[in-house]
């Protein structure tokens, strides 16, 4: 659980695109650790990163399954996806699954509408922790 924490915090300074700072430079020198590695080279590939040892029904049921699953597959891909790594190719399984992708092209679509609804609507950090701290 450890060795996982430390690979998903080295996961977002690592690949975060940000540069503009001494801090944020130093961190593209970071030396990452084999296992981040190759989780960052399994993602690229469109192969799971951090596959269950159980499955869903028997998660919860197992100490041994909860913890070597701290950080499952969805936490990476949520990671990776949002600091701007793409896959190099899908899932090697989405191939033979057409209906699926096609089904979730209206839920990209729905979730991209919602992020634009709320970046109109909401206030910017900055504006939210000025009201939040001027009362």
């Amino acid at each position: 659980m450890f060795d996982d924490s430390r690979d998903f915090v080295q996961a977002h300074f690592f690949h975060a695109p940000r540069d503009d700072t001494p801090f944020w430079r130093a961190n593209k020198e970071l030396t990452l650790a084999d296992d981040i590695r190759q989780k960052t080279a399994a993602y690229k590939a469109g192969l799971p990163v951090n596959p269950p040892i159980t499955d869903e029904s028997t998660y919860y049921g197992s100490i041994e399954a909860e913890f070597r699953n701290f950080w499952t597959n969805g936490s990476y891909y949520c990671i990776f996806a949002g600091l701007g790594l793409e896959p190099d190719a899908p899932l090697p399984a989405l191939a033979h699954k057409p209906e699926s992708v096609a089904a979730a092209e209206p839920l990209f679509e729905s979730v991209k509408r919602q992020q634009r609804d709320l970046l109109e609507s909401l206030p910017s950090l900055y504006d939210y922790l000025k009201q939040l701290h001027s009362a």
